[in-house]
């Protein structure tokens, strides 16, 4: 699955976004996705942590896999909403119902973009399974 001329250490030196991105990757093989959806899972946390720069997987990869990562990368502005102590889960507030709404239009565009993004979530839930400070925001996530 790796090409030359991707170094590893430029995207994944002092993170743990190689080893979320091949428990993102286990998940979707499990679910038999297609390669492109493999190395977009992969290369997710990579990518939304800005240590690997979307048109350089496109140049690797090509434009089906950089792609999904948009699709996945406009699903994340959902999980990037804060909630604070008053607020519903599922509230009111204009930017909320705008983020809600790119979620579903990245959904419909290509239904691999859900499975990685769900993918990614269920990895983020396993990893604070024991942790019960981390484990309410994740799940509300």
């Amino acid at each position: 699955m790796a090409r030359p001329g991707l170094d590893l250490d430029d995207w994944c030196a002092e993170s743990d976004c190689l080893l979320a991105g091949l428990e993102t990757a286990q998940i979707l093989a499990e679910l038999q996705v297609s390669a492109d959806c493999l190395i977009a899972g992969l290369l997710y946390r990579a990518v939304r942590e800005e240590r690997l720069p979307l048109d350089r997987v496109e140049e690797r990869f090509g434009s089906a896999t950089a792609q999904l990562l948009e699709g996945v990368l406009r699903m994340a502005a959902v999980s990037d909403l804060r909630k604070t102590g008053d607020e519903r889960v599922l509230g009111q507030a204009d930017a909320q119902r705008d983020n809600l709404r790119k979620m579903l239009v990245a959904i419909v565009d290509d239904v691999r973009v859900a499975l990685i993004k769900l993918a990614e979530r269920t990895c983020a839930i396993r990893a604070v399974k024991n942790d019960r400070e981390r484990r309410e925001p994740i799940a509300r996530e």
